[in-house]
C-alpha cells in the first residue's frame, strides 16, 4: 500500500503574500517539489512565487506541461509529464505540487491527480486552495462578483468566441480567462453586446506591473500579457443587432 502524501498546493496569482498559511508551511516543510512550467517557458512562475518559502535542503524538480496542439494526444503528454511524480510516489516519498491559483480551476494539477488516481490509486492526496486570479482582479478593480441573488459566470474566451454558446449570456458577474492570443476577437465579440454596467480587464494581477484597464477604451488588441489577464463584465441585454 502507497503510504505517502502528495500535496497539491495552490500558490495564489502572484502576489507571494497571497499564499495561505497553511500553504506556507507545507511548502517550506516539503523536501521534494514539482513545479509545472511550460515548453515555451525556461522558468515557472509558480514556483517563483512560492520561493522564499522553500527550504534550502528542498529537491526542486520542473515539470514541463506542453501546450494544446503539441502533436501527442492528451492522455499521452500527460502521463509522460506526470512520470517523475509517480516514480517519487512509488519510492514512497512524500511530494508538493505547487500551481497558480487554485488547483481545481483551469490548472494542470487536475490532470496530474487523475494520472496519480489511475496509477497510484491508494495515494494520499491533499489539496490546499489558492486565491484565484479573478479573486486578485476584482480586488484590484473594485469589482463587486456577485450581489444579491446573482450568480457568478466563469468562462474561457473560447465559450465567447462561439457565438452559438454566447448568443444570450445569463444575469450576473461574467469572468473570462484564459484570453491568450484570443484577445482582439475577445474584445470584438464584447463589444457587440449591449453592456450597461462597468467591465474591466486586469493584467498580471498581484504581479510586477498589475494593471486595471477600463473596457474597451483603454485595452490595446495586442497586450503582450493577455494570456495572464481576466475580463470582469455584467450583462443584462441580449446581442446587439
Amino acid at each position: 500500500m502507497n503510504k505517502c502524501v502528495f500535496y497539491g498546493v495552490g500558490v495564489g496569482p502572484g502576489d507571494p503574500e497571497l499564499i495561505t498559511v497553511r500553504a506556507a508551511n507545507i511548502i517550506s516543510q516539503s523536501k521534494l517539489i514539482f513545479a509545472p512550467k511550460s515548453g515555451a517557458s525556461q522558468e515557472s512562475l509558480a514556483l517563483k512565487i512560492a520561493r522564499r518559502y522553500v527550504g534550502e535542503d528542498t529537491d526542486v524538480r520542473l515539470l514541463e506541461f506542453p501546450l494544446e496542439g503539441s502533436g501527442q494526444r492528451p492522455q499521452e503528454r500527460w502521463n509522460e509529464s506526470c512520470q517523475p511524480v509517480l516514480e517519487a510516489l512509488v519510492r514512497g516519498e512524500d511530494c508538493c505540487f505547487v500551481t497558480l491559483g487554485d488547483p481545481y480551476i483551469y490548472s494542470t494539477y487536475i490532470y496530474l491527480v487523475r494520472a496519480i488516481r489511475n496509477h497510484l490509486p491508494k495515494t494520499n492526496i491533499v489539496t490546499v486552495p489558492g486565491v484565484t486570479a479573478f479573486n486578485a482582479a476584482a480586488a484590484l478593480a473594485q469589482f463587486s462578483l456577485a450581489e444579491a441573488d446573482e450568480s457568478i459566470n466563469l468562462v474561457p474566451a473560447s465559450v465567447i468566441l462561439d457565438a452559438s454558446e454566447w448568443e444570450d449570456p445569463p444575469l450576473g458577474a461574467h469572468v473570462v480567462m484564459k484570453i491568450g492570443d484570443k484577445l482582439k476577437n475577445v474584445k470584438a465579440s464584447l463589444l457587440g453586446f449591449r453592456e450597461t454596467v462597468r467591465t474591466v480587464f486586469v493584467t498580471r494581477a498581484g504581479l510586477p506591473g498589475q494593471k486595471v484597464m477600463e473596457w474597451p477604451s483603454e485595452v490595446p488588441d495586442d497586450l503582450s500579457q493577455a494570456n495572464m489577464t481576466v475580463i470582469l463584465t455584467r450583462f443584462r441585454a441580449k446581442k446587439s443587432s
